[in-house]
Order: C-alpha cells, then structure tokens, then sequence
C-alpha cells in the first residue's frame, strides 16, 4: 500500500476536512460522530478517527485507503445562567440536550425560578445528554431581630447569632463601659427589626442616652 500521512485538519471546516484527508487518500465515512466544545466552531473537526474509533494525530503515518471518521463541533453547550426555568430547559432541547433541575439553592443575585448554572457538566457531552440544572431560590432573606430595649451587648451578640453583622462602629453615644448596663438600652437599628434582609447584611445598632 502506499504510504501517506495525516494532514492537520483539527479546527478546518468539516468540508475542508473531508477535501484535504480525501486529497491524502484517505477513505471518510460518511457518518461522523458530534460533540460539544466551547474552543472549536460550530461545524469544525474536532478530531480524525481510525476504524476503532482510535483518535489519529496530525502527521501521523499511515497508507492510502485507510477508512476514517470524523468528530465534529457542535459548539459550545448553551449558556443558561439567568434563564427561567422553562427557557433553559428549552435552549438546552433546541441544541439537542435535554435539562433537568437537580437542585435549588438562595442566591442573592439571581430571582427566583431562574438558573444558576450546571450542577456539573462532563468532560465529553454529546447531543442527547442529559445535563443537571441549578435552579435560584431568590434571596436569602432573614427577618431583622427586634432588639429594642437591649442592651448593646445584649442587641449584638442576638443580631450575630441571627446570621447579621454588626459594624465595629456603632451609632451611640454610650461609652462601651456602658454597653452591657441596661440602662443604655437599644432604640432601634437600621434596618429596623421585623424588616426582611439578605442573610448576612450589616445591621447598625442606635442607642443613644
């Protein structure tokens, strides 16, 4: 058989491909194989495979009529992150990948009913995976302590164990000495106590003789 070798087609047009691995007298199967990549194009060769579905790398040697076939881009898998629910799942189904809401968890910047992104996405995905989905839940939202008529030390150490925290300089007036007397007790805190907030938002504590 005469000898040949592989031309370098990775990223080449699947056309472009099949002309110059024909022009090396090499044989490409007319079914090629599909896989997503967010580096190679839509429509791109990924790589060339030898009748065992071994991949061939450039320059390699081989002989005129060797049977092969391609793998080809399908591009990358779609972006969802801030899609609804229902328009991920859809996007994901127009790209030929079916999606599934593993999950949901708080998060303060995506509304509720959207998503967050994938739970994990393999290494390979082909045309009809299945991909799991991380759904928003919203905020985190917690319910301000009412520490009126605490004292500050009292008012701190309750907004803290609330998930809250306090800032190292506080609106008072009473000299920290004073802080665990209950005599200088808390009026109110900014935001005041009943309001809902992200969990983990700083509360000011006023207290004022």
């Amino acid at each position: 058989a005469e000898p040949t070798t592989l031309p370098d087609v990775r990223g080449a047009p699947e056309a472009d491909a099949r002309a110059a691995l024909e022009e090396a007298g090499f044989v490409v199967a007319e079914e090629r194989s599909e896989q997503f990549d967010g580096e190679i194009a839509d429509g791109s060769v990924l790589a060339v495979r030898d009748a065992d579905g071994q991949v061939l790398e450039a320059g390699a040697a081989s002989f005129r009529g060797t049977p092969v076939s391609l793998l080809v881009s399908v591009g990358a898998i779609p972006e969802v992150r801030g899609l609804t629910v229902d328009a991920a799942v859809a996007e994901l189904a127009r790209r030929g990948l079916t999606g599934v809401v593993e999950s949901s968890v708080f998060d303060n910047d995506i509304p509720d009913g959207s998503v967050i992104g994938y739970s994990a996405v393999p290494e390979v995905v082909v045309p009809g995976d299945t991909l799991g989905l991380v759904a928003a839940l919203g905020p985190d939202l917690v319910e301000v302590p009412d520490v009126a008529g605490e004292t500050i030390n009292d008012a701190i150490e309750i907004l803290e164990a609330a998930g809250f925290r306090v800032p190292d300089e506080l609106d008072t007036n009473v000299p920290q000495l004073g802080w665990g007397l209950g005599v200088f007790a808390v009026q109110r805190t900014e935001p005041a106590g009943g309001e809902s907030v992200i969990r983990g938002s700083s509360v000011q504590i006023v207290a004022r003789y």
